[in-house]
């Protein structure tokens, strides 16, 4: 398949993902992780960090990236849910 100019390659969305993950995992509302569903599922009117623009498939693998370079961590602890964390050095 050919990528046009205006498709970027699945690498550059991807990186896109990471940096948008990194900016809503550092926003002040994030202090305590965030669920999967915090990633895109905003409440606009409650809301004030950033949205990750990606689907859950999409976001669950720059998730998965950012994990293995060691920049965020997760824990199942609430409600058997998985919450992200930005991971602190």
């Amino acid at each position: 398949m050919t990528r046009t100019a205006i498709e970027p390659s699945s690498n550059t969305r991807t990186d896109i993902l990471k940096k948008q993950i990194i900016a809503a995992l550092s926003h002040e509302e994030a202090e305590e992780g965030l669920y999967l569903r915090n990633f895109n599922g905003l409440d606009a009117e409650e809301d004030t960090r950033p949205a990750v623009n990606g689907d859950e498939f999409e976001i669950l693998a720059a998730l998965n990236e950012l994990i293995e370079d060691g920049r965020v961590t997760c824990s199942d602890e609430k409600n058997h849910e998985t919450i992200f964390y930005l991971k602190t050095r």
